[in-house]
């Protein structure tokens, strides 16, 4: 309709190669599959296939190839520099906001950065992002490529006094809260510098949301190796750590995760490397 009509009939005018790459632009990042270029155009899907593998030689179509459950699908060049455009904004502004920030959550850069359907084939475009120097992907993180969170020399400061704390609290450590309280920091500036630690890894967030040093945590694993126990219960390691069950829950779902104990029914088997 409107402006996009004319280009539309232009396209659908002429030979078979404009009418497919023009059904592929209209197909977003979502993709065209064969079957649905044969229900467009008429044209059987197996003579279909060689003319898109030779458009795609010609570099005026990009090819998804096929993987597990996932049709061969094609997307126009113009899509996937939007997607770029798109993709560089999103971080760009993302670090602006967030200047202490290491990255951000992969599932969140997906949902900003794809629309629609253009998510289901994530590991494609990030792929391809990726190769293009436009981000990087660690696991479950993306980052821009050679950035560097650096702290200014007051919140550089403040870290080490916030780390400090946390360290001497050791297994009862200070809520966040105290801490601003304490240091007479900026609710907001000392929740970036805590964001800083966890990612530098000297300061650990549990999946409760709680955070203690990194040092205490590795202080509860020489001590569990410390036993002669090769399996023990919640209540044990309440008991050997002093701990209530708001911490002794996180906490031994932390140590699962990262393999040091792992579950089995209601108790914890102590891995031994």
């Amino acid at each position: 309709r409107g402006a996009a009509l004319p280009p539309a009939l232009a396209a659908l005018s002429g030979d078979l190669a404009q009418a497919l790459g023009f059904w592929a632009l209209e197909s977003g990042e979502r993709g065209v599959s064969l079957d649905e270029l044969a229900r467009r155009t008429g044209v059987p899907a197996d003579e279909l296939a060689p003319k898109m593998r030779a458009l795609a030689s010609e570099q005026k179509l990009l090819e998804i190839p096929k993987e597990g459950s996932r049709e061969l699908r094609w997307i126009a060049p113009q899509t996937f520099r939007r997607i770029t455009e798109r993709a560089a904004r999103v971080l760009r502004e993302h670090f602006q906001k967030d200047r202490l920030a290491e990255a951000i959550p992969k599932a969140e850069a997906v949902r900003r950065i794809l629309r629609g359907r253009g998510a289901e084939l994530a590991d494609v475009y990030f792929h391809w992002l990726q190769a293009g120097k436009v981000l990087e992907v660690a696991g479950d993180r993306v980052r821009l490529p050679g950035r560097s969170a650096e702290l200014t020399g007051e919140e550089s400061q403040l870290s080490t006094q916030v780390l400090e704390r946390f360290r001497a609290g050791g297994l009862t450590p200070p809520s966040p809260g105290d801490v601003a309280q304490a240091l007479g920091a900026k609710p907001q500036i000392l929740d970036g510098v805590l964001r800083h630690l966890v990612a530098r890894g000297e300061m650990i967030k549990l999946p409760s949301g709680l955070m203690l040093a990194k040092s205490a945590v590795d202080e509860i694993k020489a001590s569990l190796l410390a036993t002669d126990w090769e399996r023990f219960s919640v209540a044990d390691f309440k008991d050997r750590f002093g701990l209530s069950r708001k911490w002794a829950i996180p906490l031994l779902e932390h140590l699962d995760s990262t393999g040091a104990t792992r579950r089995a029914g209601d108790d914890r088997l102590l891995v031994r490397k």
